[in-house]
């Protein structure tokens, strides 16, 4: 924040003690900045958040969430969601090691219900059930590994959590732990859980069903191979009926 060297070392006392501290640091992130542009007001949502979210009086922060939000004409909601987001990313920031980062290719069906389960769990680890989660069934990816290794641990905090994991998991952990919070009821986490898996599950196993047909053609074993795709349409019509 190439702004920051214009406020005194004593600011972050100042933020805690005096409230006017912090109404010139939104003068200061504000001026010269045209409000009405969208990069303008990602730039002071950028530098304001983190100052934010280092208010400890929860009072005051709400107070100058919503000084902030009238500010930028945004929904109070929105800059607190960025706060958490932020929160979250310099959770991870502290014990993830810095990666390359690829060419994002389009992300499949199955990969996207994959991190949608994941972040499903990480988010409500306490009430999950697990008997919804056919993992047997779901493609080999990180989100199953993390997953398999949640349930076999069922960690009280997440965070520590990750910190021990692989670090080819590292990546997958963080993308799912830093979407928006999915905090559920266990009703509508359980249909959630049940509906996404189930979709998962199905296309894992249609894709098999299609390399198993296609081997048929070539195997040895024609009698094994045809045992295999009998077993995989059983459990396909099984997930059918419930739906």
């Amino acid at each position: 924040m190439s702004w920051l060297h214009l406020i005194p070392s004593s600011w972050r006392k100042l933020v805690k003690s005096a409230i006017n501290a912090f109404d010139f640091l939104i003068h200061v992130a504000i001026r010269e900045k045209d409000l009405s542009k969208a990069e303008d007001k990602q730039i002071v949502t950028n530098q304001l958040v983190p100052l934010l979210n280092k208010i400890e009086n929860q009072v005051i922060a709400d107070h100058f969430v919503k000084k902030v939000a009238k500010k930028l004409q945004a929904d109070p909601q929105i800059i607190a969601k960025e706060m958490s987001r932020q929160q979250k990313k310099q959770q991870l920031a502290s014990f993830s090691k810095p990666t390359t980062q690829p060419v994002k290719a389009a992300k499949s069906r199955s990969q996207l219900l994959s991190e949608e389960i994941l972040s499903l769990v990480i988010h409500n680890l306490k009430q999950v059930d697990w008997q919804l989660i056919p993992l047997k069934d779901f493609p080999q990816s990180s989100q199953k590994q993390i997953l398999q290794l949640l349930k076999k641990q069922l960690p009280k905090d997440v965070v520590m959590f990750a910190k021990k994991l692989p670090a080819e998991l590292q990546s997958s952990f963080d993308q799912a732990f830093l979407q928006d919070d999915k905090s559920l009821t266990v009703k509508a986490l359980g249909k959630q859980l049940q509906t996404s898996s189930l979709q998962l599950a199905k296309l894992h196993l249609r894709d098999r069903l299609r390399n198993l047909r296609s081997q048929l053609k070539s195997s040895d074993d024609k009698n094994k191979v045809t045992k295999q795709i009998t077993d995989v349409m059983k459990k396909l019509q099984e997930y059918n009926k419930r739906d």
